[in-house]
């Protein structure tokens, strides 16, 4: 949210309480606004203890942060300004993962700092309007992973801590004629300043270290990307609509010393679309699009070699930028009754950067030659009079390697959903019934396992004491049913039943 204006104060506060996942978080927030702007000051605080899973309970799944977020806006004649600041402290985050009796994995410390700022100025060299956007961030985060100590065993305690600064820059220019509006811009992002030190440690039962040895993973790397990009869409008579965009982007990576030593890669790639809209009959739209993606390796991705939260990751300095052809048809019906909307796609990716196993623990990265993403998604929307409305939600989807016809990772199973919602007019109160299942995953990627499908229902509601307060309750998974939180090979079921209590004020 943004300050309040024009000389008043206004104030917001929410608490939450939960069960099964035990939860206890509060939000305040302060602003107040003079003449030409506002301020806006903000805290918060969340503690999470360990969850109740259908089995019991899910050691080493709990987990804190606090927060701290300033935002001011100023008009500066017709130029307005905007500033924001955001940081962030996690504390303590558990991993759980399945042999969590063997090995323990946690973020002691997961720190972040953002600054965001942006300048409007409307009217400007015959332009409908010019933006610059800026950002710098930093941030700082600390995995372990402990293998418990045993009689006949020592134990070990593997850290990786990781530091490194973010920044972007985004200049965009708008014009609009009867006919025509168009964008363009350019568009700096990068990382920098990444460095990564691993430590292993050996410890007794008693807890004594009795060796210590430290490893540069990364010593020095960065990543910069460098974008021009061109937008524009136009009508076609009274029926159709067109649009398309273009961007080139040079993308350098380099890294210094460390477990890969000093490598660099620079690549430049064209991505863009069109796409063409038609009204065929009243209240249906239909819109076609194709489109060509690119994406260039992360640096975690090329050069890091360290813990994570499943095990240990290690990056490929050689892997190639994936591309990729995007064809989408959407079909939408909306009228005063109803809302429809029916898309099919069908993705073409080359050289798809994949994350597979390699061993219990270990992860790897490569290039995989060629994949085909293929769905169905389906949504709607009905008003059942007094109150009552009907949502509808479900999707379908299939992934698989177009060489060996192997399946890839994070394809989601079929799910569908039913939503029953309750909100009478100019009442103080309103709930909702939620359904939602999801099949079987038969097919895992190279980096899961196959897991059971699952059925969720979802009891939610809100009530308006006054007009400054408000309780909210939600309850989830309500029938306890058992599901895994993931797909990966350690993992552990997620939350059974469980609800939590909001209570909110604003004055």
């Amino acid at each position: 949210r943004r300050p309040v204006r024009r000389d008043r104060w206004h104030a917001r506060f929410s608490g939450t309480a939960g069960a099964g996942i035990p939860e206890g978080s509060g939000d305040l927030e302060i602003s107040t606004g003079y003449r030409y702007g506002g301020v806006l000051v903000g805290v918060r605080a969340r503690d999470f203890d360990d969850y109740d899973a259908p089995d019991g309970l899910v050691p080493n799944s709990g987990w804190q942060d606090r927060g701290v977020r300033l935002a001011w806006d100023h008009d500066a004649g017709s130029t307005t300004i905007a500033a924001g600041w955001q940081s962030d402290f996690g504390r303590d985050q558990g991993r759980p993962r399945s042999d969590t009796d063997i090995i323990q994995a946690a973020v002691p410390k997961d720190d972040s700092h953002r600054l965001t700022t942006s300048i409007v100025r409307p009217k400007l060299w015959g332009l409908h309007q010019v933006r610059i956007d800026g950002f710098l961030g930093s941030a700082s985060q600390q995995v372990t992973q402990d293998r418990l100590a045993t009689p006949g065993r020592p134990g070990t305690l593997e850290a990786s801590d990781l530091e490194f600064k973010d920044a972007q820059l985004r200049v965009t220019a708008e014009s609009r004629t009867a006919a025509v509006t168009w964008r363009g811009g350019l568009d700096v992002q990068g990382r920098y300043d990444l460095h990564a030190l691993d430590t292993s440690s050996t410890y007794t039962t008693a807890g004594a270290i009795t060796a210590s040895t430290q490893v540069v993973s990364v010593e020095s790397a960065r990543r910069w990307d460098t974008g021009l990009f061109v937008e524009a869409d136009a009508p076609i008579g009274d029926r159709w609509q067109a649009s398309g965009g273009v961007r080139v982007d040079t993308v350098a990576s380099h890294n210094r010393g460390g477990y890969f030593g000093s490598r660099s890669v620079t690549n430049t790639a064209v991505a863009g679309l069109v796409a063409l809209s038609a009204r065929v009959a009243g209240p249906l739209t239909v819109t076609a699009q194709a489109a060509r993606g690119f994406r260039d390796p992360l640096l975690s991705d090329r050069f890091y070699r360290g813990p994570v939260g499943r095990g240990v990751i290690e990056g490929n300095p050689d892997l190639e930028p994936e591309t990729s052809r995007q064809f989408d048809l959407t079909a939408r019906l909306v009228t005063k009754a109803a809302r429809l909307s029916f898309a099919v796609y069908d993705y073409r990716i080359h050289d798809l950067i994949e994350r597979y196993t390699a061993g219990p623990n270990l992860f790897l990265f490569r290039n995989r030659g060629r994949a085909i993403v293929r769905g169905v998604e389906v949504e709607g929307q009905w008003p059942l009079g007094r109150g009552f409305a009907l949502e509808i939600g479900g999707q379908v989807s299939d992934g698989h390697d177009a060489d060996g016809d192997e399946p890839i990772d994070d394809i989601a199973p079929e799910s569908a959903s039913v939503l029953f919602r309750y909100e009478p007019a100019r009442a103080s109160y309103s709930g909702y019934l939620r359904i939602a299942a999801t099949a079987e995953r038969d097919e895992p990627g190279p980096s899961e396992v196959a897991t059971p499908g699952y059925t969720l229902v979802d009891l939610g509601g809100r009530w308006r004491l006054a007009r400054s307060l408000e309780v909210r309750a939600v309850f989830r998974n309500l029938f306890d049913a058992a599901y895994a939180a993931s797909a990966g090979p350690r993992y552990v079921l997620a939350p059974g039943r469980h609800g939590s209590i909001t209570l909110a004020v604003q004055f």
